[in-house]
């Protein structure tokens, strides 16, 4: 069975199994900094392995009987050969743990080692550009100082700041995105910019190809459920492979238990054969209760009573936010309801059926069974104290506006000296505005006396009107021709050739780069991967002049686009305004150097 043991000093366990070396009974186990070996009955390893100095390993196939583990290491002929001792069940979940640890080490070596060969100790080298124009770039990447000791594994996703990634990592990112393999052939490989200033601002593209690189399926969320069948004479048959028994431990602790210290007596078929008909097996059942279940001197004394009471048998140790915990409302609902005038609601209620409770709280636990695996071991039991509301952000959350009482407000009371001069002036604005609206309403009136006067002499005669169709006919069609051709000259003089377009495309992602280059210089970027490379100041400037050097021929660059977009015939003013805020973009920057630089 594995253990965690914390030991004395910065070293720690992290798994340990019965093994055979050598024919020699003894204990293996895997630190945080090494492998060791230690024999039966003494206390000096006999094996001793850094991680640094690990290369290859090899395990026994799934379903062998025996489980077997070789080890190559550097300075050493011949590999370390060991056979775990404990039972099968056991001994093919406590491989699989090695197997998980020792391959994280092996592929940190390597990725460590291509670094080392590939990254030059000054500036990272650049592999000459290939003279297909669809091959993908090679690319080197930049080394970063202080990189990690082999045997620091970290458990986040990317890798943390002294780690750097692997040639693999930039050239996944490369390959999944043409258009940033292409800037970086024309900018890097061209010799324009350096690898670590083109990554520089990016890396949070390499910590997300990092994070998918190494992620790792997890375990099923299907609660293990044996598939039991019924002979002809009534027996229980089930095949039980490693990886169902390993399963059936890991979610049943109770049952690893009884296994390690009943077997082997009773034998591993009668212990499970007993297990599989017993009562602690039919309170592990995802399903409906088995009434025929029978008592057993065994597994009876691993029995708890029935987690069918409202509260629960293992409640949860740990706080639980005062917004999702249903329990919070406990007080305002007492048993004497005349009291408080309150029902427990739904969500209160243990469940209408008793023989569902233990089912419900089963599945409960499981879940969160699988978030533990998949969260890993947090150190923080509970929830920081930063993340709890406080009392005063509970108490807002219920004080509503409309519980409040509306102040009316009386204004401010004006002390006037002549009141009455006052009054009289309000009197007089009054009567001209109501002077101006009845004139108003005289004019709408001689208005609409006109209108009827010249409506009764109107000529209803409009069923004897024909104007004929070759006159309308005319006009529509030498407005669509009219149309049509200026719409034609116009799409003709707007269309941009491949070719024109091609060049502003590169011209402009070129621009761009270095305005990206330039700022980055200035301010520094927003993102929270880990910097590949730490500029001085020194270097920051020197980047930023050599930007501006680059940004300073841009305005050639487009004035020459436009002139031969000019020849094939596209207007003037439509390349202007595809061309204007790049243009300005580049202004902006060279405006802001000056500014700098006086």
């Amino acid at each position: 069975m594995l253990n965690a043991t914390v030991l004395s000093g910065s070293s720690h366990v992290e798994a340990r199994a019965k093994t055979m070396y050598n024919k020699n009974p003894g204990v293996l186990t895997f630190t945080n900094t090494r492998i060791q070996w230690i024999r039966d009955g003494e206390n000096r390893p006999t094996v001793n392995v850094a991680h640094s100095k690990i290369t290859n390993l090899f395990c026994t196939k799934e379903g062998a009987p025996k489980q077997r583990l070789k080890l190559n290491a550097l300075d050493q002929p011949e590999p370390y050969m060991f056979q775990l001792t404990s039972p099968t069940a056991i001994a093919v979940a406590e491989l699989a743990t090695f197997k998980r640890l020792i391959l994280e080490v092996i592929t940190q070596n390597q990725n460590l080692s291509k670094t080392a060969i590939r990254a030059a100790p000054t500036t990272p080298t650049v592999t000459s550009p290939s003279p297909t124009p669809a091959a993908t770039p090679k690319v080197t990447p930049p080394t970063r100082a202080s990189p990690a000791p082999a045997h620091s594994r970290a458990s986040s996703a990317g890798p943390s700041k002294r780690q750097a990634y692997s040639f693999e990592i930039y050239q996944k990112v490369l390959t999944t995105m043409p258009e940033l393999a292409s800037l970086h052939r024309d900018l890097v490989e061209g010799g324009q910019i350096t690898e670590a200033e083109f990554w520089e601002g990016r890396e949070y593209l390499l910590a997300a190809e990092f994070a998918a690189a190494n992620q790792r399926k997890g375990k099923p969320s299907e609660i293990v459920v044996p598939r039991l069948k019924t002979g002809e004479q009534g027996q229980i048959l089930l095949t039980l492979t490693p990886q169902l028994l390993s399963d059936i431990f890991e979610e049943f602790p109770i049952v690893q238990q009884a296994y390690s210290e009943n077997v082997p007596k009773p034998a591993k078929a009668e212990f499970w054969e007993r297990y599989f008909s017993s009562k602690l097996f039919d309170r592990h059942r995802a399903s409906t209760r088995n009434s025929v279940a029978k008592d057993d001197p065994i597994f009876d004394r691993y029995l708890e009573r029935e987690d069918d009471e409202p509260e629960p048998l293992h409640p949860r140790d740990e706080r639980v936010h005062l917004h999702l915990d249903l329990a919070a409302t406990e007080e305002d609902h007492g048993e004497a309801i005349y009291q408080t005038g309150n029902e427990k609601d739904i969500t209160m209620r243990a469940g209408k059926r008793k023989n569902a409770i233990p089912l419900i709280r089963r599945f409960n636990e499981h879940s969160e069974r699988l978030l533990q695996s998949a969260l890993g071991d947090t150190s923080e039991k509970h929830p920081r104290e930063d993340l709890l509301p406080q009392a005063s952000e509970d108490y807002s959350q219920i004080d509503l506006d409309d519980l409040h009482q509306r102040d009316t407000s009386t204004g401010i009371s004006l002390q006037l000296q002549d009141t009455q001069s006052f009054l009289e002036g309000l009197g007089e604005g009054k009567g001209k505005r109501g002077t101006s609206s009845g004139s108003t309403v005289e004019n709408l009136k001689k208005i609409t006396q006109d209108m009827k006067a010249e409506l009764k002499s109107w000529s209803e005669d409009l069923h004897e009107f024909n104007s004929g169709h070759s006159a309308g006919e005319a006009a529509l069609q030498a407005m669509t021709s009219n149309v049509a051709a200026r719409l034609e000259t116009r799409l003709r003089r707007d269309v941009i050739p491949p070719s024109i377009s091609q060049q502003m495309t590169t011209c402009a992602t070129a621009a761009n780069e270095f305005l990206r280059q330039f700022w980055t210089a200035i301010y520094p970027p927003i993102n929270e991967a880990p910097a590949i490379t730490n500029s001085t100041p020194a270097q920051k400037s020197a980047r930023m002049t050599k930007m501006v050097t680059y940004l300073t021929r841009t305005h050639e660059k487009v004035d020459a686009i436009i002139d031969a977009a000019q020849e094939e015939g596209v207007d003037l003013h439509v390349m202007q305004a595809a061309f204007a805020p790049l243009v300005a973009s580049v202004d902006r920057a060279l405006e802001t150097y000056k500014t700098r630089k006086r």
